[in-house]
Protein backbone atom coordinates (compact mmCIF):
# COMPACT_ATOMS: atom_id res chain seq x y z
CA UNK A 1 0.00 0.00 0.00
CA UNK A 2 1.10 3.57 -0.97
CA UNK A 3 1.05 6.50 1.10
CA UNK A 4 1.27 10.02 0.92
CA UNK A 5 4.15 12.09 2.72
CA UNK A 6 4.88 15.32 3.01
CA UNK A 7 8.39 16.91 3.73
CA UNK A 8 7.01 20.17 5.90
CA UNK A 9 9.18 23.14 6.75
CA UNK A 10 7.88 25.40 9.78
CA UNK A 11 8.92 28.81 8.80
CA UNK A 12 7.36 30.78 11.81
CA UNK A 13 9.18 28.51 14.12
CA UNK A 14 13.04 29.52 14.94
CA UNK A 15 14.00 26.51 16.70
CA UNK A 16 12.45 24.36 13.29
CA UNK A 17 12.94 26.62 10.66
CA UNK A 18 16.15 25.26 9.21
CA UNK A 19 15.08 21.30 8.60
CA UNK A 20 12.75 19.56 7.01
CA UNK A 21 10.13 17.02 9.00
CA UNK A 22 8.25 14.10 7.27
CA UNK A 23 4.76 13.93 7.90
CA UNK A 24 1.81 11.65 6.73
CA UNK A 25 -0.10 13.40 4.78
CA UNK A 26 -3.92 12.02 3.35
CA UNK A 27 -5.06 15.64 2.09
CA UNK A 28 -4.41 16.86 -1.16
CA UNK A 29 -1.72 18.72 -0.89
CA UNK A 30 1.56 19.91 -3.42
CA UNK A 31 4.89 21.68 -2.78
CA UNK A 32 3.97 24.98 -1.77
CA UNK A 33 0.53 24.49 -0.20
CA UNK A 34 0.37 25.19 3.78
CA UNK A 35 -0.57 22.51 6.41
CA UNK A 36 -1.29 22.46 10.00
CA UNK A 37 0.65 19.34 11.84
CA UNK A 38 1.36 18.65 15.38
CA UNK A 39 4.64 19.64 16.93
CA UNK A 40 6.73 18.50 19.87
CA UNK A 41 6.13 16.18 22.84
CA UNK A 42 2.71 17.91 23.39
CA UNK A 43 1.68 17.89 19.64
CA UNK A 44 0.57 21.32 19.26
CA UNK A 45 -0.67 22.86 16.04
CA UNK A 46 1.90 24.88 13.52
CA UNK A 47 1.54 25.58 9.89
CA UNK A 48 3.98 24.55 7.62
CA UNK A 49 4.57 24.46 4.10
CA UNK A 50 5.35 21.61 2.18
CA UNK A 51 8.53 21.41 0.42
CA UNK A 52 7.95 17.59 -1.16
CA UNK A 53 5.24 15.45 -1.57
CA UNK A 54 6.52 11.85 -2.25
CA UNK A 55 4.18 8.45 -2.33
CA UNK A 56 6.67 5.36 -1.25
CA UNK A 57 5.26 1.93 -0.08
CA UNK A 58 5.78 1.47 3.93
CA UNK A 59 9.25 0.04 3.58
CA UNK A 60 10.46 2.71 1.76
CA UNK A 61 8.74 5.63 3.70
CA UNK A 62 11.26 8.83 4.34
CA UNK A 63 11.04 8.53 8.19
CA UNK A 64 10.34 5.50 10.87
CA UNK A 65 6.36 4.60 9.96
CA UNK A 66 5.97 4.09 13.92
CA UNK A 67 6.91 7.52 14.92
CA UNK A 68 5.78 9.81 11.60
CA UNK A 69 2.90 12.21 12.55
CA UNK A 70 0.24 13.12 10.57
CA UNK A 71 -0.14 16.49 9.39
CA UNK A 72 -4.07 17.37 10.23
CA UNK A 73 -5.93 20.00 7.73
CA UNK A 74 -4.81 22.49 5.24
CA UNK A 75 -4.15 26.02 6.63
CA UNK A 76 -7.28 27.94 7.00
CA UNK A 77 -9.91 25.17 5.83
CA UNK A 78 -12.39 25.89 9.05
CA UNK A 79 -15.50 25.49 6.98
CA UNK A 80 -17.77 22.52 5.91
CA UNK A 81 -20.99 21.82 4.72
CA UNK A 82 -23.08 18.41 5.62
CA UNK A 83 -26.15 18.14 4.45
CA UNK A 84 -26.65 21.91 3.27
CA UNK A 85 -25.90 22.83 6.86
CA UNK A 86 -22.67 25.49 7.07
CA UNK A 87 -20.66 24.37 9.63
CA UNK A 88 -17.40 26.29 11.21
CA UNK A 89 -14.31 23.84 12.90
CA UNK A 90 -12.71 25.72 16.12
CA UNK A 91 -9.44 23.87 14.71
CA UNK A 92 -7.04 25.89 12.97
CA UNK A 93 -7.57 29.44 14.89
CA UNK A 94 -3.86 31.25 15.26
CA UNK A 95 -4.21 31.90 18.94
CA UNK A 96 -0.29 33.01 19.44
CA UNK A 97 2.79 33.85 16.96
CA UNK A 98 3.12 30.39 16.11
CA UNK A 99 0.50 27.83 17.26
CA UNK A 100 -3.24 26.94 15.92
CA UNK A 101 -6.42 25.12 17.92
CA UNK A 102 -6.77 21.62 17.68
CA UNK A 103 -9.52 20.40 15.85
CA UNK A 104 -12.07 17.49 16.39
CA UNK A 105 -13.33 19.68 19.86
CA UNK A 106 -15.93 21.70 18.75
CA UNK A 107 -18.27 22.80 15.23
CA UNK A 108 -20.63 25.89 15.16
CA UNK A 109 -23.78 25.77 12.87
CA UNK A 110 -26.78 27.62 12.97
CA UNK A 111 -28.79 24.52 13.53
CA UNK A 112 -28.31 20.85 13.23
CA UNK A 113 -28.48 18.85 10.00
CA UNK A 114 -31.63 16.35 9.48
CA UNK A 115 -28.59 14.09 8.35
CA UNK A 116 -25.53 14.16 10.54
CA UNK A 117 -23.99 11.07 8.53
CA UNK A 118 -21.42 13.67 7.37
CA UNK A 119 -20.51 14.95 10.74
CA UNK A 120 -20.80 11.85 12.40
CA UNK A 121 -17.86 10.99 10.01
CA UNK A 122 -15.91 13.77 10.00
CA UNK A 123 -15.56 12.80 13.92
CA UNK A 124 -18.86 15.02 15.80
CA UNK A 125 -19.74 12.92 18.80
CA UNK A 126 -22.42 14.88 20.59
CA UNK A 127 -24.72 17.67 19.90
CA UNK A 128 -25.43 20.92 22.18
CA UNK A 129 -28.03 23.01 21.96
CA UNK A 130 -30.12 25.49 24.50
CA UNK A 131 -28.22 27.60 27.09
CA UNK A 132 -24.61 28.73 26.70
CA UNK A 133 -24.04 27.85 30.91
CA UNK A 134 -25.09 24.22 30.03
CA UNK A 135 -23.23 24.07 26.84
CA UNK A 136 -19.72 25.04 28.43
CA UNK A 137 -20.58 22.64 31.14
CA UNK A 138 -21.03 19.72 28.69
CA UNK A 139 -17.93 20.81 26.85
CA UNK A 140 -15.53 21.01 29.72
CA UNK A 141 -16.72 17.81 31.06
CA UNK A 142 -16.93 15.55 28.07
CA UNK A 143 -14.33 13.95 25.36
CA UNK A 144 -15.08 13.75 21.42
CA UNK A 145 -16.12 16.67 19.68
CA UNK A 146 -19.29 18.77 19.76
CA UNK A 147 -21.54 20.18 17.59
CA UNK A 148 -22.56 23.53 19.02
CA UNK A 149 -25.97 24.97 17.62
CA UNK A 150 -28.41 28.21 17.74
CA UNK A 151 -27.29 31.38 19.22
CA UNK A 152 -25.96 30.17 22.65
CA UNK A 153 -24.00 27.90 20.00
CA UNK A 154 -22.64 30.88 18.69
CA UNK A 155 -21.61 33.08 21.47
CA UNK A 156 -19.46 29.52 22.91
CA UNK A 157 -17.80 29.16 19.60
CA UNK A 158 -16.85 32.64 19.27
CA UNK A 159 -16.28 32.39 23.69
CA UNK A 160 -13.93 29.36 22.68
CA UNK A 161 -11.99 31.41 20.19
CA UNK A 162 -11.70 34.23 22.55
CA UNK A 163 -10.51 31.76 25.01
CA UNK A 164 -7.60 30.34 22.73
CA UNK A 165 -6.44 34.20 22.80
CA UNK A 166 -6.10 34.04 26.45
CA UNK A 167 -9.08 36.10 26.81
CA UNK A 168 -11.47 34.06 29.00
CA UNK A 169 -14.14 37.41 29.61
CA UNK A 170 -16.67 35.79 27.14
CA UNK A 171 -17.15 32.74 28.65
CA UNK A 172 -16.99 33.38 32.15
CA UNK A 173 -19.94 36.12 31.36
CA UNK A 174 -21.53 33.13 29.86
CA UNK A 175 -20.97 31.17 32.92
CA UNK A 176 -17.81 29.41 32.74
CA UNK A 177 -16.20 28.89 36.26
CA UNK A 178 -12.07 28.43 36.64
CA UNK A 179 -11.88 24.71 36.26
CA UNK A 180 -14.06 24.95 32.99
CA UNK A 181 -11.92 27.44 31.87
CA UNK A 182 -8.88 25.16 32.98
CA UNK A 183 -10.47 22.12 30.87
CA UNK A 184 -11.76 23.78 27.84
CA UNK A 185 -8.27 25.53 27.58
CA UNK A 186 -6.14 22.45 27.41
CA UNK A 187 -8.94 21.04 24.81
CA UNK A 188 -8.37 23.35 22.54
CA UNK A 189 -4.94 24.20 22.76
Amino acid sequence: MKYRFAALRFCDDENLSDRLYWYLCDLPVKAGDKVLAPVGVHDRLQAGTAERVIEAEEKDAPYDMRLIKAAVAPLGARKLVADGVECFELGGCRYDNRHYTRYFVALYAKRAPENMEELVSYGVTYTLDGSAEKMIEMLAQREGCALLTGQAGEEVFRGLTALARQDEGPLRALGADDEMLRRLQEKIR
